[in-house]
């Protein structure tokens, strides 16, 4: 089976990842990759970056509803990545009782849900689950008592 991203214009397969833009007037980098720069607005010099696998959940929410054939409920989160750029990602891989904001998660390419069952082609796309040793300290969010009222996304 031939694997190809669901938008090539934001995603890599080889190395996977997630593909940003960096500004050479200003150092500022973006996702996805845009015709000017957010920071600075210059129209020229930016050039496409591999973002990081790596983030941080910033906010989050749990879905509910959702058309078919998406299965809910599912976590919907912002991230942070270590290159200042924060973007809209689901979190797989973890109860949604177990999420909290700081938690540490990482890209992980997977097939698109809404693919043709038919065809030789998987589409990919990405999410991000947490990191190995997050997950395995990690049992419910009763446990998040550090964490301050209101930043849990439960309340």
């Amino acid at each position: 089976m031939t694997s190809v991203p669901f938008r090539s214009d934001i995603l890599s397969l080889d190395p996977p990842g997630l593909k940003g833009g960096v500004c050479t007037a200003c150092g500022a980098v973006s996702f996805p990759l845009r015709r000017f720069c957010p920071t600075c607005g210059v129209l020229d010099g930016l050039r496409e970056t591999l973002l990081s696998n790596e983030g941080v959940v910033y906010s989050y929410t749990i879905v509910h509803q959702a058309p078919p054939p998406w299965q809910v409920p599912y976590i919907l989160a912002y991230i942070d990545l270590p290159e200042q750029v924060r973007l809209l990602a689901r979190i797989a891989g973890v109860d949604t009782s177990a999420v909290y904001v700081g938690m540490a998660v990482q890209l992980r390419l997977t097939p698109w849900e809404l693919r043709d069952p038919t065809s030789a082609i998987e589409m990919l796309s990405y999410e991000f689950h947490p990191k190995a040793d997050e997950s395995a300290q990690l049992t419910s969010h009763d446990e998040l008592a550090h964490v301050p009222a209101g930043m849990t996304g439960h309340e």
